[in-house]
Parts: structure tokens; sequence; C-alpha cells
């Protein structure tokens, strides 16, 4: 099964909401475990302090930036759903902030493998759109070559040094793809 992947960015009443669909060829309990998993996590998106707990407070340690956020976990279901509050963010606009957002998860078992559902959620017009989406496009890709191809390592190490170039390269590709949609 190949991944497939979907993104979207819808402008609602006051806000933004930011979606990404994956199909991943693992169950979702791998899945889930990438998600919660300390050890697991930094390998694909940022060093968490703890594993998540409905109404705990849980820092995000992104290496390769520099930055750090609090985050509020808001919903646990396991395996299926797990959302946090972007509570702050230092340096606070580093790469971009992210402060009053909500990151959702949604996972659901489709034919061998997982549908993955992210929704970054903004009460505000005035996100980075381009900068979000380049940023959760190479998350997302790391996860899927963690799931996919390379594997999580007992080791855990932080994503590879060049990824705030892929970032930024995915980043002015989404700025262009919307700049030719307005």
């Amino acid at each position: 099964m190949n991944s497939v992947i979907v993104e979207s960015v819808s402008v609602q009443a006051g806000g933004r909401v930011l979606e990404f669909k994956r199909l991943l060829n693992a169950a979702p309990q791998a899945v889930w475990a990438a998600l919660t998993e300390p050890e697991k996590v930094v390998q694909w998106y940022a060093k968490i302090s703890d594993y998540p707990v409905q109404g705990k407070k849980l820092e995000l340690s992104f290496n390769n930036s520099n930055t750090v956020a609090e985050t509020t976990v808001t919903a646990l279901v396991r395996p299926s759903v797990l959302e946090y509050t972007w509570d702050s963010q230092r340096p606070a606009k580093s790469p971009a902030s992210l402060v009053g957002s909500v990151v959702r998860f949604e996972l659901s078992p489709h034919e061998g493998g997982t549908v993955l559902t992210l929704d970054h959620i903004f009460t505000t017009d005035s996100v980075p759109t381009a900068e979000v989406l380049g940023g959760w496009q190479v998350h997302l890709d790391e996860l899927a070559k963690s799931l996919h191809s390379r594997g999580f390592t007992a080791s855990a190490t932080p994503l590879a040094a060049d990824f705030l170039a892929a970032c930024a390269d995915e980043s002015s590709a989404y700025a262009e793809a919307l700049g030719a949609a307005s």
C-alpha cells in the first residue's frame, strides 16, 4: 500500500483549519505508539516530556529550531484520538507562533493500514499557513519513514540536521501554491 497524502486549508469564521490526511501502511496501534511514546515521538516530531494523559501539561522540545512549546492534552482516546492545545512557546516567534492553536490527531483503520487525520486549528486568520503546512509536511514525511522504511531505533535521535531546510523548501512550495490559488 502506498502512502496517500491529502492537505487542505479551510477558512472558518474567525479562524483556519489546516488538515492533513495520510493513509499509512501500519496498524493503528503502531501509529498510536508513534504519536504517544516519547522514544518514538522524538524521531519524527519533537522531544516530549512524558506520555500524554488527558489534562496533563507536556513540553515539546524542537531541537532543530530551539523551540520549546508548553501544551495541554485536551483529548485522549486510545488508540484513536490525541489532541492538545499549544499554550506557550519559547522563543515566541520561532519559527512561527502557534500559541492558542489546537493540534488534533485522529486514527482510523483502513484496509490493513491507518488513516491519520491531523487538524491544526487556529482561532485567528493571521496564521503563517505556508510555514505551518511545510512544517507538518516534513514531520509527517518523517513519521511515514519511521513507520515504513527506516523503523524506530532503540537509540532515539533527533530529526536530521537538514530538517529546517526541508521545512523551508516545503513552506516555499506551499506559499507558491497558496498564492496561485488566491
